[in-house]
């Protein structure tokens, strides 16, 4: 992949470890009890280490109904700290991408027990709650600040995705060709069949 082509979210030197659509429900941040809608996000978990050691893990999630659709929550081991001492987390701060990894991989397995609601407000930031649901209640295991990206780091994410996208709509269109020739030298009655449809 050539460097106008790289992830600009990579070029920190962080390093995707999950990257999954999962169905969350949208609810206004200033109206949390008002019925929300399901919407398809895209969550990705990028981490920075350091000789190993984890210094940044961060949750970014996107759209692809809405391409300037971006929020994101980049948590360090301070801010870890305080996400742990507030909600009572039982885990460490190594742990933390596995556990989100593994919640909204709940999310998308059985919806009907885990939960994602993200709260968005019209200022640019959100909240994103994981929930279980039990015999009695609703339990939240975890909730996470977001902000929403820079107009700078949208529209490069929109050209980065869009370069993509006509690179594997070219690959494809050169498969495609290939695969014409070689049905007409070694498949030649076939090859006249979908001519005759208007497929070749």
């Amino acid at each position: 992949m050539s460097y106008d082509m790289a992830d600009p979210s990579l070029e920190d030197g962080s390093r995707v470890v999950f990257e999954r659509e999962v169905v969350m429900e949208l609810r206004k941040l200033d109206e949390p009890d008002a019925p929300g809608i399901q919407e398809s996000v895209r969550a990705r978990i990028l981490i920075q280490e350091r000789d190993g050691v984890l210094e940044n893990c961060q949750l970014c999630l996107t759209s692809e109904e809405d391409i300037f659709f971006m929020f994101k929550c980049d948590v360090d081991q301070t801010g870890f700290q305080g996400l742990q001492e507030t909600q009572k987390l039982m885990i460490g701060f190594n742990d933390l991408p596995g556990a989100l990894a593994n919640m909204l991989t709940a999310c998308i397995k059985d919806p009907r027990t885990y939960l994602c609601v993200l709260f968005v407000s019209h200022e640019g930031v959100a909240r994103l709650e994981f929930i279980q649901g039990m015999v009695y209640k609703y339990v939240e295991l975890m909730s996470l600040n977001l902000v929403a990206a820079s107009e700078d780091t949208v529209r490069q994410y929109i050209s980065f995705r869009y370069k993509a996208m006509t690179a594997r709509c070219s690959m494809l269109e050169s498969n495609i060709k290939e695969l014409k020739g070689l049905i007409k030298v070694k498949l030649p009655s076939l090859h006249m069949q979908l001519s005759k449809q208007g497929v070749m």
